[in-house]
C-alpha cells in the first residue's frame, strides 16, 4: 500500500533520527519541555529484542492541533546530538 493510501493518525507522530541510547522514559522526558503542556499521552521508542533502540519512536498527544505543533517544534531539533525527524503517523 502506497503512503499516500495510508491513513493518517491525527494524534500520532512519527520521530526518526534519534539517538540510540535514548529510551522511552528519557524521551518522555524531554518531550514534555517541547509538546504543549498537558497533551502528551505517551512515547514509546522501538527497540530491538535485546533492547537497543532502533532510533525512532511513535508519540501520541491528545489533540490533532498538538500533533502538528509538535511537529513543526520537533522536526530538525536537535536532541541528544542528533537532528530528529518528526511527521504524521499513519495507520494501516
Amino acid at each position: 500500500m502506497a503512503r499516500e493510501d495510508k491513513v493518517i493518525d491525527e494524534t500520532k507522530l512519527f520521530l526518526s533520527q534519534l539517538s540510540w541510547n535514548l529510551n522511552s522514559e528519557q524521551l518522555q522526558t524531554l518531550l514534555t519541555e517541547h509538546v504543549p503542556t498537558g497533551t502528551l499521552v505517551s512515547a514509546e521508542v522501538f527497540t530491538r529484542k535485546d533492547g537497543r533502540s532502533l532510533g525512532c519512536a511513535t508519540v501520541t498527544l491528545t489533540t490533532a492541533e498538538a500533533t502538528k505543533t509538535a511537529i513543526s517544534t520537533l522536526n530538525g531539533m536537535n536532541l541528544g546530538g542528533r537532528n530528529v525527524g518528526a511527521r504524521e503517523c499513519y495507520v494501516e
